[in-house]
């Protein structure tokens, strides 16, 4: 026998090498296979990004809650001590979850604002995150007026990804502001 005529078996048939070369080249069994195993890790990579993008936002919209909450409640008090300011951190913290209160961090300041509408903090929660005195800008939109004073609560989580520890930390911050309600700063006692 010719080398172009030897026959091969498939499938209990008899076919000649050229006939099962053209035969092989047309069949389509395989391919849905090797679509799939192209299209997997992407639509893995996709879930993934996903999902990491979805508690993130979640932590980004707590943040937020939990600093209007506290900033709201502490410019409710003509009055305030460390006891109280504390009891605001561990409520912050309970709105958070169920994150972990771990990279949490809130901090409450109490900004007044001087007859030229120069602005300084007054006090700060916890202790020392800002110095009584010191500058403090505001952003922009009027939100103090001359001899005034306003509450911030500044919060920052510490957002490290699940799957993607590659790519690190990231920052997330959330700031709320409030005008004391029943006087016209609140004051600070230890």
């Amino acid at each position: 026998m010719s080398s172009v005529n030897r026959q091969c078996r498939l499938r209990g048939r008899t076919l000649t090498r050229k006939r099962f070369v053209i035969r092989f080249g047309k069949r389509e069994d395989g391919a849905v296979l090797v679509e799939f195993a192209i299209i997997l890790p992407i639509l893995a990579v996709l879930f993934l990004g996903l999902a990491e993008f979805t508690e993130a936002f979640s932590i980004n919209r707590k943040l937020a809650g939990a600093a209007g909450a506290v900033a709201d409640l502490v410019a409710q008090e003509p009055v305030v001590n460390d006891a109280f300011l504390g009891d605001t951190d561990s409520l912050a913290e309970e709105l958070i979850k169920p994150h972990s209160a771990t990279p949490f961090q809130l901090v409450v300041v109490s900004v007044v604002a001087d007859a030229s509408n120069n602005t300084t903090v007054d006090w700060s929660y916890p202790a020392g995150s800002y110095a009584a005195g010191a500058a403090y800008t505001l952003p922009d939109g009027a939100l103090t007026s001359p001899n005034s004073s306003i509450i911030i609560a500044e919060t920052t989580y510490s957002f490290t990804p699940t799957v993607g520890h590659f790519l690190g930390t990231f920052e997330m911050n959330e700031a709320a502001f409030f005008r004391p309600r029943r006087a016209n700063r609140v004051v600070k006692i230890n």
